[in-house]
């Protein structure tokens, strides 16, 4: 089960001294209301379980304000991100990951005119 693939993934972490990053990925806002419940309902479960195993979660589809995502603009179709939201969701995730695990990025940002 996936359940199965991903302890097996946690354990591997483990083995190897890597810290894992679980992060559920925004999805537009037009599908109908059961499809959008079950989804919910996956991923607050994947949350919780994330919690309990102290693993940090990322619920992208909730955190609009801090990643900028326009669900109008930013999406190809119902379930994907266009070239904008998905620069927008990598510079985000970029920064995330560079502030929590203290990383750096050797790599200058060519600035808001390049992107």
């Amino acid at each position: 089960t996936s359940m199965d693939y991903l302890q097996r993934i946690v354990q591997m972490c483990k083995d190897n001294n890597a810290q894992l990053l679980l992060i559920a990925v925004p999805f537009g806002d037009d599908y109908d209301d059961e499809y959008k419940g079950k989804r919910q309902q996956t991923v607050n479960a994947a949350e919780l379980w994330a919690k309990e195993q102290g693993i940090p979660f990322l619920n992208l589809p909730y955190m609009n304000k801090e990643t900028g995502l326009d669900m109008k603009t930013d999406f190809a179709d119902r379930a994907h991100l266009n070239e904008k939201g998905n620069r927008k969701i990598t510079d985000f995730l970029a920064e995330y990951i560079m502030n929590r695990y203290g990383l750096y990025n050797p790599i200058p940002d060519p600035g808001p005119a390049d992107k």
